[in-house]
């Protein structure tokens, strides 16, 4: 700014010579657009407030899709039948809305999830728990007509198949943290339970459970304070990364337990053919020519399967045989492998058998 500026009025004569300026030139003032930059307001709901981002919530998909196939087979085999998890939703909000929204028949189970702090929220369908109970119980499958209010003895197999449901979410979520679900408490009316503040933004997870001739839903409520600590693994980086890394850990597991399996071996020294007759006239001092030269070389057979070519000998006292080659079979065998799980061969150093 010119220090030599003075603020003061124009006067009717300069402001005359200013509109006679403007109509000389033939240029209009400009004047101010109708959408100015400071107009473009987000709309922000600070009742429902989004804590976490696009990729997080991504990646949070991905752990309870991967909970809900667990849990389904789980479950098939538990009740002995088809059981279907399927994830239905994913989104943000608060608290209070959650628990207006759980419906009157819920039976909600409240674990704590160490190492992570705070207690999440879990809630079955009473109508698909009854008829889970009912199948457990050697029925159909079939859920009650009217929703009642269980026994003690149908909530302690609710139980039940919540222990099952904790297996599955500290699985699936090995590749984010080693998680150690426990079951606290368990209640039917979502008025009484209190896992955070009504204004606490939460994540609810809806998954619908398929079995027999009954559905219902599972919800997880997940307040923000228990996410915090590992909202920087909870990208879909990490998470592909850390699938990387789990397979070819587990490849190197089942390696190591391999390593320690007994299997059969035998040597075949030579073959013959014979009629029946000639094997029922055998008698002691008898002999049978095989098809093979002393000096030949013998099959290492590993289960069934013609593994080496090697040659006979002792070892001290015992009778041996030295490997010289695999056979081309097992070259073959080894080679289709390694092209339908490139991965195995960096789990680390293996040996054949």
């Amino acid at each position: 700014m010119d220090p030599n500026f003075e603020a003061r009025a124009l006067s009717q004569s300069e402001i005359d010579a200013l509109l006679s300026k403007l109509a000389a030139d033939g240029t209009e003032p400009e004047t101010p657009s109708a959408e100015q930059p400071w107009r473009m307001v987000k709309v922000y709901d600070f009742r429902r407030p989004d804590k976490l981002s696009k990729d997080q919530m991504r990646t949070l998909q991905l752990v309870h899709e991967t909970f809900g196939r667990l849990v389904g087979s789980s479950l098939s085999g538990q009740l002995r039948t088809a059981v279907q998890l399927n994830l239905v939703s994913i989104e943000q909000g608060v608290y209070g809305e959650y628990v207006e929204r759980v419906p009157e028949g819920t039976v909600l189970h409240i674990l704590s999830m160490d190492p992570l702090p705070g207690n999440v929220l879990v809630g079955i369908d009473l109508l698909a728990a009854m008829a889970a109970v009912d199948r457990m119980l050697g029925g159909a499958g079939n859920p009650p007509e009217t929703v009642r209010t269980p026994t003690e003895i149908e909530l302690t197999l609710v139980n039940t198949l919540m222990a099952n449901m904790l297996a599955g979410l500290s699985e699936a979520w090995s590749r984010v943290i080693d998680l150690r679900p426990a079951m606290r408490d368990v209640v039917l009316d979502a008025r009484y339970v209190q896992v955070a503040l009504k204004s606490d933004p939460v994540v609810v997870i809806a998954l619908e459970m398929s079995l027999s001739h009954s559905s219902g839903t599972i919800t997880l409520c997940i307040p923000y304070v228990t996410l915090e600590p590992i909202l920087t693994r909870l990208s879909a980086q990490m998470w592909f990364a850390s699938e990387r890394k789990g397979g070819v850990a587990k490849a190197g597991e089942i390696m190591n337990s391999l390593a320690s399996a007994e299997v059969d071996v035998k040597v075949v020294l030579g073959g013959a053919m014979v009629t029946l007759q000639e094997l029922l006239e055998l008698g002691s001092g008898d002999v049978i020519m095989l098809d093979r030269a002393t000096a030949s070389p013998v099959d290492v057979i590993v289960g069934n399967r013609r593994k080496y070519v090697a040659k006979p000998g002792l070892m001290g006292k015992r009778i041996a045989v030295q490997i010289l080659e695999k056979t081309e079979e097992a070259l073959l065998l080894e080679h289709s492998a390694l092209n339908a799980a490139p991965q195995a061969s960096s789990a680390g150093p293996g040996r054949s058998t």
